[in-house]
């Protein structure tokens, strides 16, 4: 059962003016009469206004007998009866006048004329929501949903609420008792979006504390997301995660972007999405998240954006220039790959050799000696080896490979852009891969040092051993 105190906060039943009637066909004559009325009640003259309405009334016309109601209950130039006065709503609402119904719910409600009686109250509050009178709709919800003399049902009692909240001229308790109910799942399925919807909504209308729910299902529902990873429950952390995201909650954003791009918590890796997820934290600057957008760039199979290929690009050429070898590495990956329509080979075998031959970043060496054979190839500089010279190679590698490794230091690099080792495999641009042994590639890298100056020349060094492939 819903706390009593929080509801009746909620649903405060208001005495405020009635919304417009709903009037039964009438001719141009009587409408006419009845805005004559109208007009000499507003300016005060209620006994004109009265010797207007009276002959209506007592003739059947359900808004002329609503509006004796009002001016009996009021005392508009008469006695104030409320026992009269509900006579006259009860001969409206006997019509389906919504007014009439409304105020014949809220004199039971209230015990006004008659004794108390939720349930009759409960009756016509609903028959007046039903005919379009949002106040009434709204406090059937609050009988419905508190139970205060009457059956509680909190699915009744919702349905009724949403019409209060969906009425044009919706009250800005109703906006935040909708938003309440969604975010709780009273009566409704719990839904983040929407309870964050109309607690904007009652905001906006004037209800300065409904930005503290803002926060607080914010904060409720990013703490069930965390639950639910513990749990090992990554479908139910994710849908709360992307939920929020779509509510530009930054963090949460980010959140689900970085467990999306490295597989965090059991979440299926997937890192176009996690592109599209951390973009917004990155634009609204939150720490680190265009770091794993740069990082998501790489990984992501595209069609990418512009501005996303840009920022990664442009930090992985910052971190470059700053001397890491990783991100030299990531930007020469950019610069080949026809996706990032970068088309800029000859930039990425220059980063490339000068991280692999000037820096010693090894993961920078093969993707580079792929792109120097095939070129070498195509251009006659270089043979295809036999399979009797692989084989040579192949044993010479196996047992001299931990000499090389000692003397070169490669097993002793790591790079310093942490986040950035882990990229994907770099695919190679061709598949005949000259296996060179580590001891031979020892030798040929330091003569290619040499030369490395002038990469578009490769292939007219003179001082080169026989066979070596850089040459």
């Amino acid at each position: 059962m819903i706390a009593r105190a929080f509801l009746l906060s909620l649903f405060l039943i208001c005495l405020g003016p009635a919304a417009p009637a709903q009037q039964l066909p009438a001719g141009p004559e009587v409408e006419a009469q009845l805005d004559e009325a109208a007009a000499a009640g507003n300016a005060g003259r209620y006994a004109d206004a009265m010797a207007i309405y009276r002959p209506l009334a007592d003739a059947g016309h359900p808004r002329a007998q609503y509006n004796m109601g009002l001016f009996y209950a009021n005392g508009f130039g008469v006695p104030v009866s409320k026992e009269t006065a509900l006579a006259w709503f009860l001969k409206a609402a006997a019509q389906g006048e919504a007014n009439g119904l409304y105020h014949v719910a809220l004199y039971h409600d209230q015990g006004l004329g008659t004794p108390q009686a939720p349930a009759v109250a409960l009756d016509y509050y609903k028959r007046a929501g039903d005919a379009g009178h949002a106040q009434a709709a709204y406090n059937a919800a609050q009988l419905l949903l508190t139970g205060d003399g009457v059956q509680a049902n909190e699915t009744e009692g919702a349905q009724y609420l949403m019409m209060a909240a969906d009425a044009e001229e919706a009250s800005a308790r109703a906006l935040l008792g909708a938003g309440w109910i969604h975010e709780k799942g009273i009566g409704v399925t719990p839904n983040i979006s929407t309870a964050s919807h109309y607690y904007a909504k009652a905001y906006e209308a004037g209800l300065p504390y409904a930005r503290d729910f803002i926060y607080g299902l914010y904060r409720a529902s990013s703490e069930r997301a965390a639950a639910a990873f513990e749990a090992g429950d990554p479908v139910t952390g994710m849908t709360v995660l992307d939920e929020l995201c779509s509510l530009t909650v930054f963090k949460a954003c980010y959140h689900a972007g970085t467990y999306r791009l490295r597989g965090t918590y059991g979440v299926t890796r997937d890192a176009q999405k996690a592109m599209e997820d951390l973009r917004l934290p990155c634009t609204h600057k939150l720490d680190g998240a265009c770091t794993y957008l740069a990082e998501a760039v790489i990984f992501a199979p595209g069609p990418f954006r512009a501005d996303d290929v840009k920022l990664a690009a442009d930090r992985y050429r910052q971190g470059c220039e700053a001397g890491d070898q990783a991100l030299c590495y990531n930007l020469a990956y950019m610069k080949y790959y026809s996706r990032f329509d970068m088309d800029d080979y000859e930039g990425a075998k220059k980063l490339l050799a000068q991280a692999c031959f000037h820096n010693g970043y090894q993961k920078a060496c093969g993707p580079f000696t792929d792109m120097f054979n095939a070129e070498g190839r195509a251009m006659g500089w270089i043979g295809e080896p036999t399979e009797k010279k692989k084989s040579i190679w192949s044993a010479i590698d196996n047992a001299l490979a931990p000499l090389a490794d000692a003397m070169v230091g490669y097993s002793q690099i790591v790079s310093s852009g942490g986040y950035s080792t882990s990229y994907g495999d770099y695919t190679p641009p061709t598949s005949s891969y000259n296996q060179v042994s580590q001891s031979n590639a020892y030798r040929d890298n330091l003569q290619f040092n040499e030369m490395i100056s002038r990469i578009e020349t490769y292939g007219t060094a003179t001082n080169c051993s026989s066979g070596n492939p850089y040459c």
